[in-house]
């Protein structure tokens, strides 16, 4: 198109500009200046010549990464331009506030404020624009990874230049919990860095689940979070109120009968994809000492791999089992009956399991198991002063789930 060849110069001039190291200090506020004109223009008529200036600065810009000779300051303006332009191709950059001033990261930031303005004006007009806009933003921030750091595109022979490109790229994507996607990522990508990049994106969608109250999408990014970095997560999500969250995601207080069963699923699906057990010691805390929380975690998940315990057909013993590992990951004071449940600490809770013991007759084949978890010795346990509980002195429940049953 001739205006974009008038703007821009053919690829050549491109090349050359970079090679002999021509610095364009104002490649950004001209096509900027440029983009915001084709906003006036029909919207049939101006989207191929917008998405033509969109996909010239992207090439300009992926240009400039590959030469040594490009300056900081021309890579910095094309990285803007890059995103202006990407936004611009979609017809709704006439409807933003942004400054040209400042870094791409300011004006990035600039953007996902724009964003957040839209969703809350309550408008279906607006959400569509915000919905575009974060689509431009996300698209920008791989591109812009990739063309940054050459570990997501291709594996470099010298692994100690890789190494350090991905400690700098856990770094960066740390900074900001924008990426949710490792699609973007190239074939011939170093390994190490799409394990980080994978990871970051769990992490990511993990706090979104918590943040929305999305159960499935809790437990299925938790359990694709490597053992090794579940503690590194958990950290993040310390808070009281996160803690509590997470158990009232995990249990079900619908009535008796369905909590029970639907929240040990919730429990089991963790438990068998692994990590469970450090979960359940993290939240628990919220209540038990650290002593306690540590051995109740490692209880319940034993409970939880009892053989048959959850198969059919089902009796008054497993029931009572299940009906245990219910009340001891229900949050004080979040149940059926809300302050009237004392709650389930390991001294309550340990106590009430064998007396279910004493009642399972001989040879049945999950007894063993039972007296086994119930016996579990605990892990080496954290050198942390314990604080007991005010909680754990309220008074105990009598009666089994038949018992919630009457009282709910």
């Amino acid at each position: 198109n001739p205006r974009i060849e008038g703007l821009f110069g053919n690829a050549q001039t491109f090349k050359n500009a970079v090679i002999t190291k021509i610095k364009d200090k104002n490649t950004y506020e001209k096509i900027t200046s440029f983009a915001e004109a084709l906003e006036g223009l029909n919207p049939t008529e101006g989207k191929s010549l917008k998405e033509g200036v969109a996909k010239r600065t992207r090439d300009l810009c992926k240009l400039s990464y590959t030469s040594a000779s490009a300056s900081l300051e021309f890579k910095e303006n094309l990285r803007k331009a890059a995103l202006v332009s990407s936004i611009m191709a979609l017809g709704i950059l006439g409807d933003l506030k942004y400054n040209h001033e400042g870094t791409h990261e300011e004006l990035r930031d600039e953007f996902k404020k724009q964003s957040a303005l839209l969703k809350q004006s309550g408008k279906a007009v607006d959400a569509e624009k915000a919905k575009k806009l974060d689509e431009a933003l996300n698209k920008n921030f791989e591109e812009d990874l990739t063309m940054r750091y050459s570990c997501l595109s291709q594996a470099n022979p010298d692994l100690a230049i890789d190494a350090k490109n991905i400690k700098k790229l856990e770094q960066e994507l740390k900074s900001n919990h924008d990426l949710r996607s490792s699609k973007f990522i190239g074939e011939g990508a170093n390994h190490d860095a799409k394990i980080v990049v994978e990871f970051i994106c769990h992490h990511n969608l993990l706090i979104d689940a918590l943040e929305k109250s999305d159960l499935k999408s809790f437990i299925e990014n938790y359990s694709l979070i490597p053992a090794g970095r579940c503690e590194e997560v958990l950290k993040e999500i310390d808070k009281k109120e996160d803690k509590l969250k997470i158990l009232q995601l995990m249990v079900n207080k619908d009535s008796a009968e369905k909590g029970i069963a639907s929240t040990c699923e919730n429990l089991r699906k963790l438990e068998q994809q692994g990590g469970l057990t450090m979960l359940l010691e993290h939240c628990y805390s919220l209540n038990d000492t650290p002593s306690d929380a540590h051995k109740k975690a490692e209880l319940i998940s034993a409970l939880l791999k009892i053989p048959g315990l959850f198969e059919q057909p089902d009796d008054e013993n497993k029931k009572a089992i299940k009906y245990e590992i219910y009340w001891a990951t229900m949050p004080f004071g979040y149940g059926m009956m809300g302050k009237d449940i004392p709650y389930y600490g390991l001294s309550y809770l340990e106590p009430r399991l064998q007396s279910v013991l004493t009642k399972i007759p001989e040879g049945n084949p999950y007894k063993a198991k039972l007296a086994e978890a119930i016996q579990l010795k605990a892990k080496p346990e954290p050198d942390v002063k314990d604080k007991v509980s005010a909680t754990m002195e309220e008074p105990a429940p009598t009666g089994g789930a038949m018992a919630v049953k009457k009282k709910a």
